[in-house]
């Protein structure tokens, strides 16, 4: 597959098979990762890599209960969702250097490259942005402390990985406007 049609077939996964995602192949995903862009070359990024399946099921049990509890009637109406990782045998957490203003931008930078390598790999993922209310708001709970982000970093996203249980078909793209100032 060449470039464009990864980016084209790439899909925002929400169901996986109950299937192990090999090791090297998740080290290709990292890899991707830590070569993304990043502000002044500072590669902000910590990843955190979670297969165990008790561990997923507590973060995921503490965002839904955060989402609830919240007075935002899309975050409630999220938060009723059984499982926001959806199965996935993987989660990785990204988080990044936490005095750095660039750290989210560089790490969704990296997301960006995990999610591309993970579809040329014939892996799913989808990209949750929804622990970050726990991340920010709660950073203390003991599910977020099981983490064990090393000190200095703050987590943004978890990134649900696995096989599809498939396919989905290409969602209608409306384009962008483009304006060209002078072409050579």
């Amino acid at each position: 597959m060449d470039m464009m049609d990864i980016i084209k077939n790439r899909r925002s996964i929400r169901a996986y098979e109950n299937k192990k995602v090999e090791k090297e192949k998740l080290d290709l995903i990292l890899e991707a990762a830590i070569w993304a862009p990043s502000s002044h070359n500072s590669q902000p990024w910590h990843f955190t890599v979670i297969s165990n399946p008790g561990l997923a099921t507590d973060l995921n049990e503490t965002t839904k209960a955060w989402l609830l509890n919240s007075e935002n009637p899309t975050h409630q109406k999220l938060g009723s969702r059984p499982d926001l990782f959806y199965g996935a045998p993987v989660v990785v957490v990204v988080s990044g250097k936490t005095e750095l203003r660039s750290s989210i931008i560089d790490c969704s930078a990296a997301v960006q490259n995990m999610l591309l390598m993970a579809e040329s790999l014939g892996l799913g993922t989808c990209w949750n942005g929804l622990v970050t209310n726990v991340f920010l708001n709660d950073p203390n709970h003991p599910s977020v402390k099981a983490l064990d982000i090393p000190e200095g970093y703050t987590p943004f996203y978890a990134v649900a990985v696995g096989y599809p249980q498939h396919s989905q078909e290409a969602p209608f793209r409306k384009g962008a406007p483009i304006n060209y100032l002078e072409l050579i």
